[in-house]
């Protein structure tokens, strides 16, 4: 992708500014504040996006009205070229990409067109400035590498920055001890959701065992039942037998008679049959006589009640009033009948409440606050408790795993230690290997001496020694002739002398030679000697072995000290999560404080887990609910019981002073009734009439 051509409606001091065909490479030049710099960030705007209030760039917006914004032409790798715009609009502004055949795009389509590369990519590779490198003295020693590394790849250190974005941005997602970042809290709620699960999962154990104990008590009803029908048969039984005993100790007595009479030897002929109809025709006229004498009691009622009562007929209004009463008394009764029920089951759910929140007198807790502030309170309480049995879950198994990293770590320590030497025994091993070393350079230093030992035997140097002095003889033997010669002036004197030096300078410096020639070789044969003495005293097979013994012990003691490197790393982060764990032991010990005051305030047992403070919350707010509806409900009931008192007064004081006897109020309702109907038929008591 190449840009070819810039146009600027108004960027900056740059308004209506053009820059077309340009070409694979160039280059912008001027004097400081020309606007190389805008028009770089022109091209940042442009492709990504102008810089918002919220951002520290400077946002070039023209001074003047111009139109803000501009468009780029970009040659694509594909052959083909597209214009990007971007003018004023929303927070970035309003990008348009127009293709080649007039179609258009938006922010998506220069997205695509970039291929996904952002800005900071863009600045740190192909539009970086000399502001980049200037940063590198806020480095500190251990970045510069990283710095001019990053420098050499881009020329900039923007590469750089981005690479700690990205590290801010992983630490912003994930930290291993986190607790804010959007993974950590991601892990948190799938904890938290495990929990949930597993709580679901031991309620459906519950269910499970309460199906269980339902379906046993349903065997054991059923059990009770069976044995209550053959106890209520047994007591069937009793009671006619019960009723049946004076049949029985009459049919005892009749036996006992029958054996009194057994010696009884003249009994009338067909005398049962006689007695049997003698004792039917008894029956039949008692039970005619007994029926006589009803009928005759029923008839002198009859008499006695329709006989005018003058105390009646004073009250007709008022019995009459009062009977009109009667269908009142009657919805009376059965709406205190149905609140009656309605208290023995609202009475029912609240014993059962309170035997479930453990609470023996209802007025101990009416005074405890039960809205919403308390609600919140109970569910941060609840809430603190979950997080912090996910976190103590969390450290357990990070401590789990550090344990079983901190025995791996100390056994392989120990399979170390099992092959190391002891120190003395190390230090002799280095002195042994140390003395071998000298051992082997005092074997070169002998094999040299041998060699100057022999080369000193051969006669190559004497001779080349013994011919350099000869020449210079020679040449002092002749001038020492010609001299003689030159003052003598006789050739025979001349040879003489020149015989003579000659003789005495070979004389005199093979005598030197020799003799410097044998203390040179004395010293070289004493050097071999002590040299071959030393050797002697250092020789021996184990070099080798105890080379190679030092090398392995060398790298057993590096491999050591990593192992123990490691171990003491993870000793102390165990010791920080043991830390941790402590200040969760802490903390839990805090909020069980809390909780126990709480559970004080809301008179509940501070023994109760806190698993069950939502529910025994929820159960506190029924019950108070149950309170509050029986106590209206017993005031309706308390207001009918006496509405009917009051009836059953009036009832009572207006058949006071009559015929009329007051028993259950119904029955007397329907005397009066008839009191009524005979007053009706007989208006005048027959005294009168």
């Amino acid at each position: 992708m190449k840009i070819t051509d810039i146009h600027i409606y108004g960027f900056g001091k740059l308004e209506d500014f053009e820059l077309k065909e340009l070409s694979g490479f160039s280059v912008f030049y001027g004097e400081n504040e020309a606007g190389k710099s805008t028009i770089m960030a022109f091209i940042h705007g442009v492709l990504f996006g102008f810089p918002t209030k919220l951002h520290s760039e400077q946002r070039y917006e023209p001074k003047t009205h111009a139109k803000y914004g501009g468009k780029l032409t970009l040659s694509l790798d594909e052959g083909h070229s597209i214009t990007v715009e971007r003018i004023k609009g929303k927070a970035a502004g309003d990008a348009t990409v127009i293709y080649e055949d007039g179609t258009t795009g938006g922010e998506e389509e220069l997205r695509r067109v970039l291929k996904g590369m952002d800005k900071a990519a863009f600045q740190g590779i192909y539009s970086f400035n000399i502001h980049g490198l200037q940063e590198i003295s806020k480095l500190k020693e251990e970045d510069i590498n990283r710095y001019l590394f990053s420098s050499g790849m881009t020329g900039t250190d923007a590469l750089f920055k981005l690479e700690e974005q990205w590290q801010k941005e992983l630490d912003r997602l994930f930290k291993k001890a986190g607790k804010k970042p959007e993974i950590n809290q991601k892990l948190m709620e799938i904890k938290h959701i495990e929990l949930q699960l597993k709580k679901a999962r031991e309620k459906n154990e519950n269910f499970t065992l309460l199906q269980e104990k339902k379906k046993n008590a349903e065997e054991s009803l059923a059990a009770i039942r069976e044995e209550s029908d053959r106890r209520l048969e047994e007591l069937n039984l009793i009671e006619a037998l019960e009723k049946s005993w004076k049949d029985l100790c009459e049919y005892q007595d009749i036996r006992e008679r029958l054996a009194e009479l057994e010696n009884l030897h003249s009994f009338p002929v067909n005398g049962l049959q006689r007695f049997e109809k003698w004792q039917s025709q008894h029956v039949h006229q008692k039970s005619a006589m007994e029926v006589t004498r009803t009928r005759l009691t029923e008839l002198n009622e009859t008499l006695e009640e329709s006989q005018p009562d003058e105390t009646v007929s004073d009250r007709s209004a008022l019995f009459a009033s009062i009977l009109e009463k009667r269908e009142l008394y009657i919805r009376w009764q059965d709406q205190a009948a149905d609140i009656e029920r309605k208290l023995t089951v609202i009475k029912a759910k609240k014993d059962q409440l309170m035997r479930e929140l453990n609470i023996a007198d209802f007025h101990s807790i009416k005074d405890v606050k039960l809205d919403i502030v308390m609600k919140d309170r109970v569910k941060s309480m609840e809430d603190s408790f979950n997080k912090l049995e996910l976190k103590k879950e969390t450290v357990i198994e990070a401590i789990q795993e550090e344990k079983k990293q901190l025995r791996f770590l100390e056994e392989r320590c120990g399979e170390i230690e099992e092959k190391l030497l002891e120190e003395t025994s190390y230090q002799e091993l280095q002195k042994k290997v140390k003395e071998s070393k000298e051992a082997d350079t005092l074997k070169i230093q002998y094999e040299l001496v041998q060699e100057q030992l022999k080369e000193n035997r051969d006669s190559q140097p004497k001779r080349s020694k013994k011919g350099s002095a000869i020449l210079v003889g020679l040449v002092f033997s002749i001038l020492t002739g010609g001299m003689v010669w030159f003052l003598s002036d006789s050739l025979f004197s001349a040879a003489a002398a020149f015989l003579l030096v000659l003789s005495a300078i070979i004389l005199l410096m093979n005598l030197q030679s020799n003799k410097e020639g044998e203390d040179y070789y004395g010293q070289l044969k004493e050097k071999a000697e002590l040299l071959r003495k030393k050797l002697d005293a250092q020789s021996g097979g184990e070099e080798a072995q105890n080379r190679e013994l030092l090398k392995e012990q060398t790298e057993l003691r590096e491999n050591w000290k990593q192992w123990i490197l490691k171990l003491e790393n993870t000793e102390n982060g165990f010791l920080k999560l043991q830390e941790e764990e402590h200040g969760l032991f802490i903390k839990e010990q805090r909020l069980q404080e809390s909780f126990r005051d709480l559970a004080e305030e809301l008179h509940l047992s501070p023994d109760m887990p806190w698993k069950l403070l939502g529910e025994a919350f929820d159960r506190l707010r029924e019950l108070s609910v149950l309170y509050e509806e029986e106590r209206e409900i017993s005031e309706i009931h308390r207001n009918l019981l006496e509405k009917i008192s009051l009836f059953a007064k009036e009832v009572e004081e207006a058949v006071e002073d009559t015929q009329i006897k007051f028993t259950v109020i119904e029955e007397t309702l329907l005397r009066m009734k008839d009191a009524l109907a005979v007053n009706e038929k007989n208006p005048c008591p027959t005294t009168n009439c």
